[in-house]
């Protein structure tokens, strides 16, 4: 359990020094998830597919791979 509060302290501080970075990738993160709803909605039945659940799948799938590419980045701080 150590290890696991020691990890999150450390996430903090990261998030807390970049605090611009941190902010700028959640907004957009979840300006890019809008533009895919509502892209898809006017699509409708496109490549995206017609169902909620291949959007949001389709969605932690990207939103996953853009977290391993910058995983390398941030281990080398």
């Amino acid at each position: 359990m150590t290890t696991l509060k020691a990890e999150f302290q450390r996430e903090l501080i990261i998030y807390r020094r970049y605090l611009f970075s941190s902010i700028s990738d959640l907004v957009l993160t979840i300006l890019m998830f809008m533009g895919i709803f509502w892209g898809s909605n006017l699509i409708s039945t496109g490549i995206i597919g017609s169902s909620l659940s291949a959007l949001i799948i389709g969605f932690t799938l990207w939103t996953n791979s853009k977290y391993v590419f910058y995983a390398g980045e941030w281990s080398n701080e």
